[in-house]
């Protein structure tokens, strides 16, 4: 009865929205402007990275302008990189220093994580203070993160057609104001569950 559970905490000054960054991000990495889905971490097959080629070779059957960009280094990166050889609009921008990521996810449009082996999922937490909406498996920490259908989506990795339905529905140009409220969501959830001064109040209490 002495023991508390310590959940993990972000600094929201360092980890939030930058708007005004996307124009200086694609020139800073040479990616052409478009629809920007971002993969950050540990770059290794337990990841489940392979599913994230899949589903871009079958988003640019449809959609000439999403760009699929991974940031992180790990021992499956040259691998991952062999396999997106011949795709267009696919990026690697190795790994990015803890003070510059909440530039790339301020840039991103939407955050897609396909881990079923994480235990908490730090970059979601990442991503979501910084109001990019994310879309994570249902094994796992992630799925505790995120608030369903608000700030992301939580799917199987066995059913590819609803991540691609979800990833469509999110970048659709028609539903702006949409994305726009589930950034906003987003950064309003962390701040209020995972904002460090709120972390140790509870564990004071």
């Amino acid at each position: 009865d002495k023991l508390k559970f310590i959940p993990k905490g972000i600094d929201t000054e360092v980890f939030r929205y930058i708007p005004g960054i996307r124009n200086l991000f694609h020139k800073l990495f040479n990616i052409p402007e478009g629809i920007n889905l971002l993969y950050a971490g540990r770059i290794s097959k337990d990841k489940n990275v392979d599913f994230l080629i899949d589903l871009h070779k079958r988003l640019s059957e449809k959609y000439q302008d999403i760009n699929l960009i991974f940031a992180g280094n790990g021992p499956y990166l040259k691998n991952l990189k062999q396999k997106a050889k011949h795709l267009n609009r696919v990026y690697f921008l190795g790994k990015i220093k803890r003070e510059k990521l909440p530039e790339v996810y301020s840039a991103s449009d939407l955050f897609l994580f396909p881990s079923t082996t994480d235990t908490f999922g730090m970059v979601v937490l990442e991503a979501q203070a910084c109001g990019i909406p994310a879309l994570v498996t249902e094994e796992g920490g992630p799925k505790n993160i995120i608030l369903p259908d608000e700030t992301g989506f939580i799917l199987s990795t066995n059913e590819p057609d609803a991540w691609i339905s979800k990833i469509e529905e999110i970048i659709s140009n028609s539903n702006y104001s949409e994305w726009n409220l589930r950034r906003q969501k987003a950064i309003e959830n962390i701040k209020k569950r995972f904002k460090w001064e709120v972390v140790i109040q509870s564990i004071l209490m």
